[in-house]
């Protein structure tokens, strides 16, 4: 079973993407596994199967126009908390501050100290 986590761009707010259907709504879980109906072009995808959509960028196409501003892309275990994140600098990926390495391109971004 696949599954899709998004955040509503409008509220910051973290779902599981249940389904879609005409025209253009979506079927989300919040954390309490109550279900919202959302306007689907307010969702963005940033995760599948555990993964950030970031590891995917090779094998979809690019956005007709702009994209919104990037909405940072948390690990599983922490889509339900506030992190503080920054950008990987090589690919831009939203890391949390103490990741010693980009889990999207492999900077190395903390170097250990002896």
């Amino acid at each position: 079973m696949t599954t899709i986590l998004v955040v509503h761009l409008p509220t910051s707010r973290k779902f599981l993407l249940i389904g879609a259907s005409t025209p253009g709504l979506a079927a989300v879980c919040d954390a309490e596994g109550a279900m919202h109906w959302l306007p689907a072009e307010e969702l963005k995808v940033f995760e599948y199967d555990g993964r950030p959509i970031e590891r995917y960028r090779y094998m979809l196409e690019p956005a007709a126009s702009p994209a919104p501003t990037p909405t940072p892309t948390p690990k599983s275990s922490e889509v339900w908390e506030d992190v503080p994140l920054e950008a990987c600098p090589a690919c831009e990926t939203p890391v949390r501050q103490d990741t010693r390495e980009c889990p999207s391109c492999g900077l190395t971004l903390i170097l250990e100290q002896d």
